[in-house]
């Protein structure tokens, strides 16, 4: 994804891997864990299921509040003090 000023998700993910990979992949890493779980000790989907949709949607939340001040401090430093 591209933003308006060209910067793109790649560019936030060279400059900040950690974080970056920090909310891409433990969210995403719990929701499978969950789901795994579940399989495991023969659980019910109707709980496992919503937790790991809410875990992927907050990831993608995460990685988007992580671009917009990506951005943002992209642009501060441009401007200067």
């Amino acid at each position: 994804m591209t933003s308006v000023d060209g910067l793109t998700h790649a560019d936030m993910i060279r400059a900040e891997p950690v974080e970056s990979a920090m909310y891409t992949i433990v969210p995403l890493g719990l929701a499978l864990a969950q789901l795994g779980n579940s399989v495991i000790n023969d659980l019910s989907f109707l709980l496992s299921v919503p937790f790991a949709l809410v875990l992927v949607g907050y990831a993608v939340f995460l990685n988007q509040f992580n671009f917009a001040r990506y951005r943002r401090e992209r642009l501060e430093r441009a401007i200067g003090p």
